[in-house]
């Protein structure tokens, strides 16, 4: 069996001074200069490398971008534990990456599955000019609400009273209206991790174009489509960035 590429680790001071190593997958397309990548973000419990994520990395290739997918601290192969996980946390992580992203180059394309996609939305509505573009696959929204409901013995692995205290200030109602990035949202309607309605109130209040596309056989995770969202999505994504992702030649 063919062996996985190493990741590059991404190290930096955390918001309690700790260290933090973040492990990346970076991919530069070969004799081009890219002008803009795809950073991906994976979900709860997720990782960088998953499914959905290699069909997205194989379109960001097809389309001669770059791709960036990374692991937030306490899942996969970066450091911390998923019991530390607090939405903060998670939006620091993305801003490192983010960093990172830019530094390859200057047009950042978001793409979030899940809570990844949560993430973006957060932390789009704070950096305007953050992303050209994002795709969020089955985001979280109401994600933490939902579990304040629902008796302790019955959370999820890692789920813990601060986790759900770190969203309160990030509803949907309080970060729609302030993202102005255009999105392309995908959800299943039997979705069982989140309401697929939550979707469809974030467009309804977010003043950018959303475009959601439901699956009315959709579970959460989408894997059945994952080409189709991955070349669509990217399609999108290059189409409404227009020039700032033309691919220079070397």
């Amino acid at each position: 069996m063919p062996t996985k590429p190493r990741p590059l680790f991404l190290k930096f001071t955390s918001e309690r001074s700790e260290e933090v190593s973040l492990a990346v997958d970076l991919e530069i397309p070969s004799r081009r200069r890219p002008k803009a990548i795809v950073l991906f973000m994976p979900g709860y419990t997720s990782v960088r490398n998953g499914e959905k994520a290699q069909a997205y990395r194989e379109a960001a290739r097809d389309a001669g971008l770059a791709w960036l997918a990374f692991d937030p601290r306490g899942h996969g192969e970066s450091s911390g534990s998923i019991r530390d996980l607090t939405l903060l946390r998670h939006v620091v992580d993305l801003g490192a990456a983010h960093t990172m992203a830019r530094s390859v180059a200057p047009t950042v394309i978001g793409v979030g599955s899940s809570l990844g996609g949560l993430t973006m939305a957060v932390f789009a509505a704070s950096q305007q000019n953050a992303f050209s573009h994002i795709t969020a696959i089955a985001p979280g929204f109401g994600f933490f609400e939902r579990w304040s409901r629902v008796p302790k013995s019955r959370w999820p692995e890692g789920m813990t009273a601060a986790a759900i205290a770190s969203a309160r200030t990030a509803t949907t109602a309080r970060i729609a209206p302030r993202v102005r990035t255009p999105m392309l949202v995908w959800h299943g309607m039997r979705d069982e991790a989140v309401d697929w309605r939550q979707s469809v109130r974030f467009a309804q209040r977010c003043p950018a174009f959303v475009e959601v596309r439901l699956f009315n056989d959709g579970d959460h995770r989408l894997t059945r489509w994952k080409q189709r969202l991955a070349v669509e999505s990217i399609a999108q994504a290059v189409r409404l960035s227009g020039s700032d992702v033309t691919v220079i030649p070397e």
